[in-house]
């Protein structure tokens, strides 16, 4: 079997596809094992760029294990991690060894932690560097951490798979620069109940946020995408955005709302 940054690479990927969140956060682990991170080493190693120095800490050398577990916003976020001890004890020879080495010694829910605690420590990161916005990296991924736990609690109770059409809706249209886009929808079950979901991107794209919320008892479609609406607002302003463009697929209620 063939080795990849030190590890098993069939069992790495089984592993890496099989954490349990939103898709975007798959992804995002998948590219850390991989390497394909722009952090300065890379970007110099492709001649793309001849400073190494971290941008944030002003580190000598930014690779992808100082980003994620040693520079400030790193060192802010698994301080709030109740098992940062363990982590101490881990590999340190790359990313991929860190995760196949937690998976043996953690269990699901954990997992789902630790990588949602980096996708923050990195979402924090590209908000300081492109965007001069300085975060609270624990806020930041306690708040990851609970988006990540309400994904799978609605996948597992509701169906799930509602929302992934926008996370990849090639129809989808860019909001200007500096300003993000919060996606919106409600699903109706037939026996009662259903859920909400919002997904907020900017305009490359990039995940700035995603949630889920469980509904019960009977709700009508129109009531329910108007709480979808007021969910992804409420959303938005806990993470902090004030310019907003908020799109749903229920013409009656953004007509309402434009009307007022």
């Amino acid at each position: 079997m063939e080795l990849f940054n030190g590890v098993k690479e069939t069992e790495l990927w089984k592993e890496v596809w099989r954490l349990e969140g939103p898709p975007k956060l798959k992804h995002f682990v998948w590219r850390v094992c991989k390497g394909s991170l722009p952090v300065r080493e890379r970007l110099c190693h492709r001649h793309v760029s001849s400073n190494s120095e971290c941008q944030v800490c002003s580190h000598r050398m930014e690779t992808i294990m100082h980003a994620l577990f040693e520079c400030s916003y790193a060192r802010q976020a698994w301080g709030f991690w109740s098992l940062n001890d363990l982590l101490s004890e881990a590999p340190v020879t790359s990313f991929a060894e860190i995760f196949m080495w937690l998976v043996d010694k953690l269990n699901k829910n954990e997992i789902q932690q630790f990588a949602s605690l980096c996708w923050a420590i990195w979402f924090c990161r590209n908000r300081f560097l492109f965007e001069q916005k300085d975060h609270d990296a624990v806020r930041m991924a306690a708040r990851f951490v609970e988006l990540t736990a309400e994904y799978c609690t609605y996948s597992a109770r509701v169906g799930g798979g509602r929302d992934c059409h926008m996370l990849s809706n090639v129809d989808w249209v860019t909001p200007p620069e500096g300003v993000v886009k919060v996606n919106v929808d409600a699903h109706i079950k037939a026996t009662g109940g259903g859920g909400l979901s919002v997904v907020i991107r900017d305009h490359a794209r990039v995940v700035l946020g995603a949630a889920v919320r469980r509904l019960e008892g009977q709700w009508g479609a129109k009531v329910a995408e108007a709480a979808a609406v007021s969910y992804g607002v409420s959303l938005a302003y806990r993470l902090g955005f004030k310019k907003v463009v908020l799109e749903s697929d229920a013409a009656s209620v953004v007509n309402a709302i434009s009307r007022s």
